[in-house]
């Protein structure tokens, strides 16, 4: 019987033990083990040329509607106001380019120009189309225009229409008006 007392303090001694040393084991391949590791691979291209087209309009350009009526603007919109982006362009053989106006101040699927928040008027925006009547999109590049060497004038058009919101006549109110956005071309 003493000797199976025995036996029992010594197989409880080695089971400590070898809990123990195996939670040890754990412990040391874990804090060890080889890190989860993620290959891939990154390739960056591109392209350097020299510009091959300057603008040589006035900066900023200015459209300048003048006077227009509200009841003008809430039955139709104002008369459409040309302005142009004046390229000259140095290159070899034709190309072409896109255009992209940009904005922080758009609305209605960022196809009208907001007035800024400093304007009198309101209830209004501007839209701007290309020369082929294509209404713009804001963060969109135009369809391609075709370029030379020398000079190149690249036509759009502005107009001030009511806001989808403005329901009445009296929703547009009078005053000064002014909006802005950037221009980028793109080289192709």
């Amino acid at each position: 019987m003493q000797m199976l007392k025995n036996d029992k303090k010594y197989n409880a001694k080695n089971r400590l033990r070898i809990l123990i040393m195996s939670f040890g084991i754990l412990l040391f391949n874990s804090a060890h083990a080889a890190p989860a590791t993620g290959n891939g691979e990154l390739v960056v291209t591109g392209r350097i040329l020299e510009q091959p087209c300057i603008t040589i309009n006035d900066d900023p350009i200015i459209v300048d509607f003048g006077t227009i009526t509200n009841k003008d603007i809430f039955k139709y919109s104002s008369m459409r106001q040309q302005f142009v982006i004046a390229l000259n362009c140095d290159i070899g053989a034709n190309g072409s380019v896109r255009v992209q106006f940009n904005s922080s101040n758009v609305s209605e699927n960022n196809q009208l120009l907001n007035v800024s928040p400093q304007s009198q008027a309101s209830g209004i925006g501007i839209k701007i189309e290309d020369e082929s009547g294509n209404i713009l999109t804001f963060g969109q590049r135009t369809v391609s225009v075709p370029i030379s060497a020398g000079p190149n004038n690249i036509k759009f058009y502005s107009y001030v229409i009511k806001k989808s919101s403005t329901l009445q006549l009296s929703d547009i109110a009078l005053g000064t008006f002014e909006a802005s956005a950037t221009f980028q071309i793109i080289y192709e």
